[in-house]
């Protein structure tokens, strides 16, 4: 049976320089890499793979050891030469066990006798190592950037700054009001190579969706395979801390009309926007899109007044591109054909991930590759390989939208070694994901991912709330959405705590509309709720209100809110403040444990709650 033993590097066994012409060696190299081993764990650092190493010498010392050194092995290798042939052609060590990297690298090895340390071999490119296989990891100079400084940061000891706090209530997520954006979906299309620049598509074979594609690009929001249908039954991750969080409260905004919200741009360059596959580079054209198509669009553009207008400008654009294209001689440059280098599998990618002066970029938009050669080939299979990442439907390919709409959200990839940010935390910024998950959406590129932790939800609603994006709508009371918001009228139904809810606020809120506390149900306020001028408060008999420090007030400068009307029980304390309640009445049966607060111009307010226990009444 081999033996042979692991040695630290000793100054008695150090390798020595590059072999002489006479060494003995003739060669050395790998081969029969196996796979990556996790060893069970998720520490990348005890990640192992196995390859044959196979040397070959004319003769040996007849003792000592042979070692063999790399920096992928634990420790210098060392074989008693007694267990060696004389001679060897050919001989293999199998399965010897080498670390995984966080990246490939070239694997450099060196042989030598240690009794005769000036015959050495060396190969200094015996392959590469095998990538660490415990977490995602993500492509070179992608990962560790700077942290936004407009993004949240968890350790904070104010409970109603730290961003998990927005996420909605697990069982009750219908009180957390939804949030709405606005996407713009832009189509680049192959150019009629006889009208270029013109905004003229390629006469037979635009080579992507068209207006006959229409209700394709509808589906990706309509359909309950789409992005919404996704966000709105998000399934439980087993793997995580989080509870199961069924709802994330975002919804995506597209009607899929042509000159609104959908728009055609015969641009070979946009058309040919990607970054894998075939040969580096592909995307720099990227970094001129949002001048070209959002902020500066031409006036020779057929859509020209459409591009212009603020409600399509302040919104979130996505630019659905055909992948990666670059023109190889012979032909012409600015058209593909059929010489030239192609990878028309998915992808995607942002420049809007971070902050501009502390704030979201004006104009967030992000690549999506591949999309309808992925659509084209899932329907016809068997043609190439993009066809396995069709999702089932033509809805579902709506979901790739998703990554980089997290991103510019302020969510990360799950894993140190694959998050674009540096986060306080060493991970995702989020304690309650794992840092490997077939189940969440930012971990491994594995399909029907369908969960998202609770402080991934809770980044997003603070991203809304904070931050204010320009591409948010707000519900208009008519049907519809508007750019802005409704402070002074309610604009939906009232919010009811149904029977048996217990609920704590612990973020802010802004609602737009009133709130019913049924009997039996009980609403815990401790930070700021504003209300929308006209909108009131109802605790229904049997129902508890809880102002715990808390503060509620109107949302509109020019009017109050309705203010309370309580017929069960209602309690404030900690410094608790209302302001601007046009009313605030305990009803028959209605009971107050009012402590230590303040009443800022009020109407109505019980003559029991000032001037006592610590109240204040300001008129």
């Amino acid at each position: 049976m081999l033996f042979f033993l692991l040695f630290p590097l000793l100054a008695s066994l150090a390798a020595p320089a590059d072999q002489p012409t006479d060494c003995s060696f003739h060669r050395l190299e790998l081969g029969q890499f196996g796979p990556c081993n996790d060893n069970g764990t998720l520490d990348w650092k005890d990640d192992t793979f196995t390859a044959s190493l196979t040397l070959g010498y004319t003769s040996r010392p007849a003792q000592g050891f042979l070692l063999i050194s790399s920096r992928q092995l634990m420790d210098t290798l060392a074989i008693p030469v007694g267990q060696l042939p004389a001679s060897a052609e050919r001989y293999t060590l199998e399965k010897v066990a080498f670390q995984a990297g966080q990246q490939r690298q070239r694997i450099s090895l060196k042989a030598w006798f240690s009794d005769a340390p000036d015959c050495a071999r060396s190969n200094p490119d015996a392959g590469k190592s095998r990538e660490q296989c415990s977490v995602c990891a993500g492509p070179p100079g992608t990962t560790g950037q700077r942290y936004p400084e407009c993004w949240p940061v968890q350790a904070t000891a104010q409970p109603c700054t730290q961003s998990v706090n927005y996420a909605p209530d697990p069982d009750y997520p219908e009180l957390t009001p939804l949030r709405y954006m606005q996407v713009i979906v832009h189509i680049f299309q192959k150019e009629d190579p006889d009208q270029l620049g013109q905004w003229a598509p390629h006469p037979t074979d635009p080579a992507n969706f068209t207006e006959a594609h229409l209700p394709i690009i509808r589906s990706w929001f309509d359909d309950p395979k789409g992005v919404n249908g996704l966000l709105s039954n998000l399934c439980d991750d087993p793997t995580d801390a989080s509870p199961h969080m069924t709802d994330a409260r975002v919804r995506l905004l597209n009607t899929g009309t042509p000159g609104k919200d959908v728009f055609f741009h015969p641009d070979n360059r946009g058309w040919g926007i990607g970054y894998s596959g075939c040969k580096p580079g592909g995307y720099s054209y990227w970094y001129k899109v949002a001048d070209r198509y959002i902020e500066n669009p031409s006036p020779q553009h057929p859509d020209y007044e459409a591009l212009s207008a603020p409600q399509t400008q302040n919104a979130f654009h996505v630019f659905v591109t055909a992948g990666k294209w670059q023109a190889e001689p012979p032909g012409d440059p600015r058209i593909p054909d059929d010489n030239d280098c192609y990878w028309p599998c998915g992808g995607g990618l942002t420049s809007s991930m971070g902050c501009v002066d502390g704030q979201v970029p004006d104009h967030p938009a992000q690549a999506m590759f591949g999309t309808y050669n992925i659509w084209l080939h899932g329907n016809t299979p068997g043609e190439q390989a993009c066809e396995i990442d069709y999702p089932g439907s033509d809805a579902g390919l709506g979901e790739n939208l998703l990554g980089e709409i997290f991103h510019v959200l302020s969510l990360d990839h799950l894993s140190p070694l694959q998050a674009h940010k540096r986060h306080p935390d060493g991970g995702d910024g989020c304690s309650d994901t794992p840092w490997k998950s077939d189940y969440n959406r930012l971990g491994c590129n594995i399909p029907g991912r369908c969960a998202l932790s609770q402080c991934q939800i809770g980044r997003m609603l603070h991203f809304f709330s904070e931050l204010k994006p320009s591409f948010e709508r707000f519900p208009d009371g008519q049907g519809g959405f508007s750019a802005f918001p409704s402070p002074c009228a309610p604009t939906q139904p009232p919010l009811v705590v149904p029977e048996g809810a217990d609920i704590t606020w612990s973020a802010p809120q802004e609602l737009r509309s009133g709130l019913v506390i049924s009997a039996g149900a009980r609403l815990t306020i401790d930070c700021k709720l504003g209300m929308p001028a006209g909108a009131g408060i109802t605790v229904k008999p049997g129902g508890e209100l809880v102002l715990n420090g808390g503060q509620i007030y109107s949302r509109c400068k020019e009017r109050p809110w309705a203010g309370l009307s309580c017929q069960g029980r209602f309690q404030a304390s900690g410094g608790a403040v209302i302001e601007y309640a046009e009313k605030l009445l305990l009803l028959p049966g209605g009971q107050a444990e009012v402590n230590d607060a303040l009443f800022f111009k009020c109407s109505n307010t019980p003559a029991s709650w000032c001037g006592q226990d610590g109240n204040i009444c300001i008129d």
